[in-house]
């Protein structure tokens, strides 16, 4: 028997995105880490960007052997399943998203961000969930920190002591392969050139 199987397109561009950062955490890779971050801030990004607002669907053919009842005679049905689908995001993980971050929520974040100068510890984002409404979930905290980091490594702001940001964030290698890139130093430059 056969049986054809919906994947959103977006879900699996997750998946794959989920599989390449832990890709790039691995040893093998060390040497490929800018390289990588930019593959996925120019393909994968900008992919998952266009499939937010497109139901793009892959579909997937699977054949289910039939082993309960030897004498059954081979037939071959063809059957499509949509799978019921729970949000994700890009780590795999269901999303908790119940609503957007509102500007004060927004506005805190930046603020308890700018207060650290941008070197979060591991709970430093579960102290400042526990402080926002209920409803906004932790990976909406991790995902507006990330923006802000984001932020600075394009130039466009500056928390106030960039040599000990710069001295956190060489330790955390993710972040300082996207700050130390080729792509954030070039807008940078043309940053302060402006």
């Amino acid at each position: 028997m056969q049986a054809t199987i919906q994947f959103k397109a977006k879900d699996r561009l997750e998946k794959f995105l989920t599989w390449i950062q832990n890709r790039a955490k691995s040893d093998t890779h060390k040497e490929n880490v800018a390289l990588i971050s930019e593959f996925i801030d120019k393909v994968v990004k900008v992919e998952l960007n266009r499939l937010e607002h497109v139901n793009s669907v892959i579909n997937e053919t699977i054949e289910i052997p039939f082993t309960l009842n030897e004498n059954l005679p081979e037939k071959k049905v063809h059957n499509t399943i949509p799978l019921p689908r729970k949000p994700r995001s890009g780590n795999g993980h269901t999303s908790e998203k119940k609503r957007p971050l509102s500007d004060s929520e927004k506005n805190f974040i930046r603020s308890e961000f700018m207060r650290l100068n941008g070197q979060f510890e591991e709970d430093a984002c579960v102290r400042i969930k526990e402080q926002l409404h209920p409803d906004v979930a932790i990976f909406q905290v991790t995902g507006f920190v990330t923006y802000i980091h984001l932020q600075i490594a394009r130039g466009e702001i500056e928390v106030p002591n960039m040599n000990s940001y710069l001295k956190f964030i060489q330790k955390h290698r993710n972040k300082w392969a996207t700050y130390n890139s080729p792509k954030y130093q070039t807008m940078r430059r043309q940053r302060k050139a402006a």
